[in-house]
């Protein structure tokens, strides 16, 4: 990252034509280093004016960045044709996702038949693994056979013991409890099958005046219940976009805003199943298998990786190798794990 800015700083010293002459300047890129496996690639610098001054564009073949004199102020944006790379490499390693439109997924954030049965799911799915969330949900539709509108009726501690295997039992029942009896004060019925015909936006600002219900939950309804073109961002899409460099975010949310407004369409279910199985897989919180990547030749973090490999092994050529000593055998040391809340239904690939 320093680096990059390093160069758009430099970029800033580059001798400004008027802007009545303003025409795209096509510069070959060459490799900036042979151990580091960057492809030359045209790039295309464009100087616009802007309303605060003049503003600098890159496009390259997979980012377009933009910034202004303040070089601290840089925002890149991958391009649809880096998605689309990316969308293909995926489905060359794990297959095509196959959609499932009908049914109950036995998944917590899989589809439901019912809108409101699909909100509590995925607040069963909060903070937990897709295992425990599964378990919780049956666990409750064994008890309240009738669905949602029984599940109203029952106290919170009924609610609790009946989920109690899916983790933070208290919390989720006191929030479905609450979300229930808001809904049935609101619209003296707990049904919410009216959303299905009502815009996405409209559907997001109603749903989310609910204790409890943030982007994911409401994501995960839209794009499995509801079947709208939504990116659901659980934990392992976080982790994964933001290593592949398509966003630098700390927040989910933050991620969720922009690779929604970003990725196209018909792109977003298969991509977020293909980025969930991936950080399943290869790309894990802890040591990441990059070695075996499918799309390490569009991943930044991979190929930093890559080059720290090659880095390394070259100063342990040059040192001189010494005796090992015996040493007493190392305590294994338990790794602490993210919960695998993947907000998704069984994975299914063609």
């Amino acid at each position: 990252m320093y680096k990059r800015r390093k160069a758009f700083r430099d970029l800033t010293n580059i001798k400004r034509e008027p802007l009545d002459q303003n025409v795209p300047i096509q510069i070959k890129k060459e490799p900036l280093n042979s151990d580091i496996r960057v492809e030359p690639r045209d790039i295309a610098i464009k100087i616009e004016q802007g309303s605060d001054g003049p503003k600098v564009k890159i496009e390259t073949k997979h980012l377009e960045i933009e910034y202004d004199d303040d070089t601290k102020n840089i925002q890149s944006h991958p391009t649809e044709e880096l998605f689309r790379t990316a969308y293909n490499l995926f489905c060359g390693y794990y297959g095509k996702p196959i959609r499932v439109f009908e049914g109950n997924s036995t998944s917590a954030c899989g589809r439901k038949e019912g809108v409101t049965e699909a909100v509590i799911s995925v607040i069963l799915s909060q903070n937990t693994s897709n295992r425990n969330s599964s378990r919780a949900m049956k666990s409750l539709f064994e008890k309240f056979p009738k669905g949602a509108d029984q599940v109203r009726t029952a106290t919170a501690s009924q609610i609790e013991d009946a989920i109690r295997s899916g983790g933070l039992a208290k919390t989720k029942s006191e929030r479905i409890h609450k979300f229930l009896s808001d809904l049935y004060e609101e619209q003296g019925n707990v049904s919410l099958e009216h959303l299905r015909e009502k815009e996405t936006p409209e559907i997001k600002q109603f749903l989310s005046r609910f204790k409890g219900l943030g982007p994911k939950t409401i994501s995960c309804v839209l794009l499995f219940t509801l079947n709208r073109p939504d990116f659901a961002v659980d934990t392992h899409v976080h982790r994964v976009t933001n290593r592949l460099g398509w966003v630098h975010e700390k927040a989910r949310e933050k991620t969720y805003i922009k690779l929604n407004e970003e990725i196209p369409d018909d792109l977003k279910y298969d991509l977020h199943v293909l980025l969930i199985q991936h950080g399943r897989e290869i790309c894990k919180s802890q040591q990441p298998r990059c070695g075996s990547c499918p799309v390490l030749s569009v991943c930044e973090f991979g190929q930093n990786m890559a080059t720290s490999e090659i880095k390394d092994e070259s100063e342990d050529e040059e040192k001189p190798k010494k005796k090992k000593r015996k040493s007493a055998p190392k305590k294994t040391r338990k790794v602490k794990t993210e919960p695998d809340d993947n907000d998704m239904e069984e994975l299914q690939f063609a």
